[in-house]
């Protein structure tokens, strides 16, 4: 139901490019922190990590 997320469709169009959603969301990640902004993250899928471990 609904938008499943930045990750599972980047575009909003149900395309599901879960490769380049992970690619969007690690640079988002990436950019925040070089601005100073403090965040966190909550890994709901273990093989997802493989992305994180870097940021």
């Amino acid at each position: 139901m609904g938008w499943k997320g930045l990750i599972n469709d980047p575009h909003l169009d149900g395309s599901f490019e879960v490769e380049e959603g992970l690619h969007i969301a690690r640079q988002l990640l990436i950019d925040l922190v070089e601005m100073g902004i403090p965040l966190a993250t909550e890994a709901l899928d273990p093989i997802s990590a493989v992305h994180w471990r870097s940021v």
